[in-house]
């Protein structure tokens, strides 16, 4: 499953979690629309390849899910293949990276999928300067915290 809760998204995800109750000027609506932006982001395909055969099943579209939090939203990219045998095997690391690093997206979707982490920074960057300057805040108490607890 990929949501944002990996490696520097964990920080982000930490950050939209607590800001509700760190800073309470910033409404959730502002959060809000920030997630529905990197969800449908999320939904969008690669484009086909030359002489691509493979006809898409849109089970990564529908892995994508929004879901509000005590303080915030966390959004989620879970497409899972079943097998023959019905093994279910989870690929949305491969196809976007995880959201801290597109070092573990496959080199096959490299410049195909936009990587997780470029969508949310991207969006991210897009907040007000107070709403980052806040979830820097909160992020890099959590980085702290992170360190503490190795």
């Amino acid at each position: 499953m990929i949501h944002l809760e990996i490696s520097n998204g964990k920080l982000v995800s930490k950050g939209y979690e607590d800001l509700g109750g760190a800073v309470p000027k910033i409404g959730r609506l502002t959060l809000y629309r920030a997630a529905q932006r990197i969800f449908k982001r999320l939904g969008i395909y690669a484009h086909k390849l030359p002489g691509q055969v493979y006809k898409r099943t849109l089970t990564a579209r529908r892995s994508r899910a929004i879901t509000r939090t005590d303080k915030g939203y966390l959004v989620t990219f879970n497409p899972i293949h079943v097998s023959k045998k019905g093994r279910q095997h989870p690929y949305g690391v491969y196809l976007r990276g995880s959201p801290g690093s597109s070092k573990s997206q496959a080199k096959y979707h490299q410049g195909r999928w936009e990587p997780f982490a470029l969508i949310t920074q991207e969006e991210l960057a897009k907040l007000p300067a107070e709403v980052r300057a806040a979830l820097k805040e909160v992020a890099d108490q959590a980085a702290e915290e992170m360190k503490g607890g190795r």
